[in-house]
């Protein structure tokens, strides 16, 4: 009976941390690995390979730049250009998007950004275009 119950608390712990794991914020990824990380170059790329790639992501932003199927976001106001580009699971979404339209995408994060290069999502799906 004892072994019932380990097998089974170790199966709830598993599925809770992985198949309903909500969405992480893209906001503070970039707080934590981003321009103005506290950490090295080398710890910032290892925690995001180990943390965040390939995890569910939310981001709210300003789109500055579309291209077919492709959405390229500002979430920071001292962000000259854009925080993170996110390649959308349906590339005809865009069609009648705005730049300078609020919106909110869920996505799977792919790629690291810093300072000069975005951070980049593929697999997007838009939450709310009407932010």
């Amino acid at each position: 009976m004892k072994r019932i119950a380990i097998a089974f608390a170790l199966a709830t712990t598993v599925l809770s941390s992985t198949a309903f794991a909500a969405p992480i914020s893209t906001t503070s990824m970039i707080a934590e690995i981003g321009c103005k990380t506290r950490y090295s170059e080398d710890k910032a790329a290892d925690i995001f390979a180990n943390k965040y790639r390939g995890q569910r992501a939310v981001a709210k932003g300003e789109i500055v730049k579309l291209d077919k199927g492709k959405v390229y976001l500002k979430l920071l106001s001292a962000t000259l250009s854009y925080d993170i580009d996110i390649e959308l699971r349906d590339p005809k979404a865009t069609y009648d998007m705005e730049k300078g339209q609020r919106i909110e995408v869920e996505f799977t994060v792919d790629g690291h950004g810093g300072c000069f290069l975005p951070f980049s999502g593929n697999d997007g799906a838009i939450q709310d275009a009407n932010l």
